[in-house]
């Protein structure tokens, strides 16, 4: 991956809840996410956002995204993260 990158002035961050459906072929993958509608108990995922990237690309990502989730320092950086996010709510 290249190093020598920068943020476009069209650069967007899209939050999602989940990964919906995924689709691969030889040249290109589609990955589509999902939002929920409302936050009540009748909420529901609806599809907001399509992903479509090469699929050599995808692939090549997959040893990092690897890497990184089961890195210790990151692993004990997310949990001590939750244990105070749990204990903010346990207190307030």
């Amino acid at each position: 991956m290249s190093n020598n990158s920068f943020n476009s002035n069209g650069y967007q961050t899209i939050f999602c809840d989940r990964i919906m459906r995924m689709s691969v072929s030889a040249s290109v993958s589609k990955l589509d996410f999902g939002s929920f509608t409302n936050e009540n108990e009748n909420s529901s995922l609806e599809i907001t956002t399509r992903l479509v990237i090469p699929t050599e690309v995808l692939v090549q990502t997959l040893p990092l995204l690897l890497e990184q989730i089961s890195n210790q320092d990151m692993k004990n950086g997310l949990v001590t993260d939750l244990k105070k996010l749990i204990d903010y709510l346990n207190n307030n």
